[in-house]
This record gives C-alpha cells, sequence and structure tokens, in this order.
C-alpha cells in the first residue's frame, strides 16, 4: 500500500474513532412496544395503586408490591427528583427496574388551569422530557391537585401522554361522593380524566373501595397514595407501611378476579415523540444533545450537526496530509536541484 493510500486510511479511521456512530433524532420517545388496553373479564375488577409526588417513603411501598408480583404507578415532580424529602434518581430507576410505572407530575406541582397556557405547557412537557431524558417511559400523567380543564387536557396530549389522571370523581366513602360511581369502566373511560376514589387512605376505606367496586359488578379503581410512613402530622393522606403491607396482602387474597395493574396497562398507550427542555440540573447533557440534532439522513441513518462539522475538519487534515505525501518527491526535487 503507498504511504498516500496509508495516509488516507489513517485519517478515515481517526473520523470514525472520533465522530463515533450517528447520533439519534432528540426527542426520541423512550423504548418500549405499543400497549393495548387490558381487557377485564366479565364482573372483573382491577386496582391502580397510584402514588403522586415521588417521595422517598413511597419506595417501601415500592417493595411491598414488588415482593407481592406486584407494580404501582409513581407520577413524579422531576424538578424535586433528589431532594432530601423525595426519591433520588437512582431510587426512580430501581423502581422502574423492578416493574413499576414513572409518570409525570408536572415540574413544580403547580395547578395548571390557574397558570399561564405558556407555562402549563411548559410544566408539562418539559416534566416528560425530564423523565424521558433520565430513561424513564412516562406515558400517564397526573393533574396536580387534580385540577384540569379542556385547555390543559390539550396541552397534555400535546406533550405525548396517552393519559391523564385526576384525584376525584369515584366512590370515596358512605359520607363522600357516596353517590359517585365505584369504579371505572376501562373499555369506555375518558383517557384524559381517569378518576379516582380522593386522597383519604384510610385502611377500611380503601378496602370498602374495592368491595363497591365488586358488588357493582368490577371495573377499574384507580387509589392515590402520598405518604407510606408512620406519620400523623401528614393526617388522612398517609398510610403506616404496616397498614399499607396488610392492604396489600388482602388485594393479593382477593382472587383471580381482582387484580392489581399499572395505570398504564389498563388505559394503553404507544411510545409518543418527546417534547420540551430537559432539567439542565438533572440532565446536563441538555445542550450537548441539541447539537446532536440530526440534520439530515444517509440510506436512514441520521447524521447530526456535530458529526458533520467534525467530518469536515477531519476531511480537511486528510485532504493536507495526503496532498503532502503526494507532492514530497516534487519538494525535494526542488531543494536539491
Amino acid at each position: 500500500m503507498r504511504l498516500r493510500d496509508r495516509a488516507t486510511v489513517l485519517t478515515i479511521a481517526l473520523a470514525a474513532a472520533v465522530v463515533g456512530p450517528p447520533a439519534a433524532a432528540h426527542g426520541a420517545p423512550a423504548g418500549g412496544p405499543g400497549r393495548e388496553p387490558l381487557t377485564l373479564p366479565a364482573g372483573g375488577t382491577v386496582v391502580s395503586l397510584t402514588f403522586d409526588d415521588g417521595l422517598k417513603s413511597q419506595e417501601v411501598a415500592a417493595q411491598v408490591l414488588a415482593d407481592r408480583g406486584m407494580a404501582g404507578t409513581f407520577y413524579v415532580n422531576s424538578s424535586s427528583i433528589g431532594y432530601p424529602a423525595n426519591l433520588t434518581v437512582e431510587q426512580l430507576r430501581g423502581l422502574a427496574a423492578a416493574g413499576h410505572e414513572i409518570g409525570g407530575h408536572g415540574l413544580d406541582h403547580e395547578s395548571l388551569p390557574e397558570v399561564p397556557l405558556a407555562t402549563a405547557r411548559t410544566q408539562v412537557c418539559d416534566d416528560r422530557a425530564t423523565l424521558a431524558a433520565l430513561g424513564f417511559d412516562p406515558r400517564s400523567f397526573a393533574y396536580p391537585y387534580g385540577a384540569t380543564s379542556p385547555e390543559v387536557r390539550r396541552v397534555v396530549q400535546e406533550c405525548g401522554y396517552s393519559s391523564a389522571r385526576a384525584s376525584s370523581g369515584l366512590y370515596a366513602s358512605p359520607t363522600e361522593c357516596d353517590s359517585c360511581p365505584p369504579a371505572e369502566d376501562p373499555a369506555a373511560t375518558d383517557s384524559w380524566r381517569i378518576r379516582t376514589s380522593g386522597t383519604d387512605v384510610a385502611p377500611e376505606l380503601l378496602r370498602e373501595r374495592v368491595l363497591q367496586a365488586e358488588r357493582s359488578g368490577g371495573g377499574w379503581v384507580p387509589l392515590v397514595f402520598h405518604h407510606v410512613c408512620t406519620c400523623p402530622e401528614e393526617g388522612s393522606a398517609a398510610i403506616s407501611p404496616h397498614d399499607f403491607a396488610a392492604f396489600v396482602e388482602w388485594l393479593a387474597a382477593r382472587g383471580p378476579a381482582t387484580r392489581v395493574a399499572t395505570v398504564s396497562e389498563v388505559a394503553g398507550g404507544s411510545p409518543r415523540p418527546v417534547v420540551g427542555t430537559p432539567l439542565e440540573r438533572l440532565v446536563p447533557a441538555a445542550d450537548d444533545a441539541r447539537n446532536r440534532t440530526v440534520a439530515f439522513t444517509v440510506a436512514g441513518i441520521g447524521i447530526s450537526q456535530s458529526n458533520v462539522i467534525a467530518s469536515g475538519l477531519l476531511v480537511a487534515v486528510a485532504a493536507m496530509v495526503a496532498y503532502r505525501y503526494g507532492t514530497r518527491s516534487k519538494r525535494y526535487a526542488r531543494r536539491t536541484g
């Protein structure tokens, strides 16, 4: 092989090593196949255990569920990830690895109908973009405070979610929403306002809500939890680890006609494109990711802007090296002539 050819091969190899493989399109959805909605047998009941705010105490509940082969849905405010009272990225990844669903709950737990629409869009889209950039597959959203409106629903859809959960609308207790339906019909529910039975998690009420659904012909009963701790200061929004474990054991003993499933297992939904900007605090490579935006596609492979710039520089260097080697004999002859 001639020296000029060796220089060309060396430069191409160097370009491949520096540039690396073509970048994927920024904002592509987290992986995973599409999910079809769960089909219940006649008279069957499905319970979804949902947890709001990404609180650290919920890791106990996640372990209780995993020990029973069950999965919950954990709705996270991404701006709070890693704060003292909240789950860390590593803990959330542990939950996802155990089969639990990670969903969005807005960046800062803002009441979305009360803020400008542009702010609501940032709260929802950037929250989902952050969760996706951290490796999660956020398909379900929970409205902060259960507050929504037609405009907010459109924002949640445009940000790429497949469903959204409220915090009321189903039977809660003999004195609260006692005339409300005991369960959702998975085949007919409004995917953008999935109803629940409120935030009071007294163990006797949790059991009564499931029993009401069973007695009424079954259906879908999403339940909402916040604090899972022995913490009376949190009032009716807290359940002790002992009481939660006892409720899960009670659910497991209900038999095959009553089962536990995540929200997305029931509501269905396929991966959808991610829009928005990840939080730099949690995803510091977000700015670098912008530089990897696909500039054009060759044979179905995305070529990013940074790939184009680096390749151009290396080609220029290669051309210069090849020229210098190719004209070496002429330059030598001029110097000795």
